[in-house]
This record gives C-alpha cells, sequence and structure tokens, in this order.
C-alpha cells in the first residue's frame, strides 16, 4: 500500500505515470538484485508491475536485467525462487555479465575510472532500479546508485572503482567524500536513472522503510 502511494507522490520527482509520459518511453528496463543481496521482491514487483500495465505498457517491453557486478549470474530456478515464478514466465529477464564484450562508453568519471555499461541500457527508453538499502562496507550503504555501479558495469569499471576500498573515507556508514559512493553516484547520473524503489530493512531483512523516485 505504501509503494502505490510513492507511485503516484515519489520522492524529487513526477508521479511515475508521468515521468514515463514526458518521456514518451515504451520500452522499460527494471534493474533487479543478484542472489547475493536478498531483497523483497514478492512486496516490491507486484505493485510496480501493476502500475506499468495500467499505463498500457506491454508486458513484451519491460526487460528485468539482473545486476551481478562482477558476481555470477543467476540460475533460472534462482531467479524463480526471488522473483516468483508468475513474473519470471511472464518477462523477459537476462543476467549482466561484466566480461562481455560491447559495453557503451560513457568516457571517464571525474576520478578518471572509465565507465564501461552494458548495452541494455541503448535499447529502452526508462530506466527503473529496484534496491535495499542496508550499511556497505565501503560504499557507506548499499541500494540507489549501485543498480548501475557496480550493477551493470563492466569489469575494469568495477574493480577501479573497489580498489578506492582502501581510502579513509571508504567506510561503513559513511558518504561523505567517500571516493567510492562518489564514484557510484556519478555514473548513476551519466547513465540516467529515471526512476528508483528501494527498501531499508532491519538485521532480519524486515522492510522497516520504502522509498521510490529520484
Amino acid at each position: 500500500e505504501e509503494l502505490k502511494k510513492l507511485l503516484e507522490n515519489p520522492i524529487g520527482s513526477l508521479s511515475l505515470q508521468k515521468e514515463i509520459e514526458s518521456k514518451k518511453a515504451e520500452k522499460v528496463l527494471i534493474i533487479v538484485n543478484d542472489i547475493t543481496r536478498p531483497t523483497p521482491y514478492d512486496i516490491i514487483l507486484p505493485p510496480l508491475l501493476e502500475k506499468l500495465a495500467e499505463i498500457g505498457l506491454k508486458k513484451e517491453n519491460i526487460i528485468f536485467i539482473v545486476a551481478t557486478g562482477s558476481h555470477r549470474g543467476n540460475t533460472e530456478e534462482e531467479n524463480r525462487a526471488i522473483f516468483g515464478p508468475e513474473i519470471v514466465s511472464s518477462y523477459k529477464f537476462i543476467n549482466h555479465c561484466c566480461d562481455e564484450e560491447g559495453f557503451l562508453d560513457f568516457g571517464n568519471l571525474k576520478s578518471g575510472n572509465h565507465l564501461s555499461v552494458n548495452p541494455i541500457i541503448k535499447e529502452v527508453d526508462f530506466v527503473i532500479t529496484t534496491g535495499v538499502i542496508v550499511p556497505h562496507y565501503i560504499a557507506g550503504f548499499s541500494g540507489g546508485r549501485k543498480s548501475i555501479l557496480p550493477g551493470i558495469c563492466a569489469r575494469n569499471t568495477i574493480e577501479n572503482n573497489h580498489a578506492n576500498m582502501v581510502h579513509p573515507r571508504a567506510f561503513k556508514g559513511n558518504l561523505d567524500d567517500n571516493p567510492v559512493h562518489n564514484e557510484m553516484l556519478e555514473a548513476a547520473e551519466k547513465v540516467g536513472v529515471d526512476f528508483i524503489i528501494n527498501v531499508v530493512t532491519d538485521q532480519n531483512g524486515d522492510i522497516i522503510g520504502i522509498v521510490a523516485g529520484d
């Protein structure tokens, strides 16, 4: 119920419907977490997909990409367990692979790290990222911008970003002058994320907050 309200009145953006209509978007990419990031997709996805259908988007024009970063891809079984068999059989799911060729070149970030991103980005009109916000050992917090970097970037981009883990500002809970976080944020801005849905979970994985919008 909270998410349904947030899709109509999000943070820092128009409603999801108005954002999609203003961009005349017909093809939507939904970026989802892999199995290493427990995310309550049984709660997040149904209201989102319901809203997209209501807006008039066809199922065949909605693509899911599993943001593996440099991890292995999800198996079909894992996808069914995470997202539910009905959603997996109704929509196209692809695993990001950081070692493939043909990545999109977004040039250098301010840090000098070269930003290479999965080419699926150029095949869609609208990007929705989903995730979970918890403390992260080098990025300060997970969620938000992490769906792009490391989520759908090439290995070199990810490794150069994570090499900043030795920086004294790269620690759990810190977003202030954190070079890992700064690169991730700049990458998300360069690629262009249109809408996010993130949940905040407690130590038991239960949702204690939900945010959507910018």
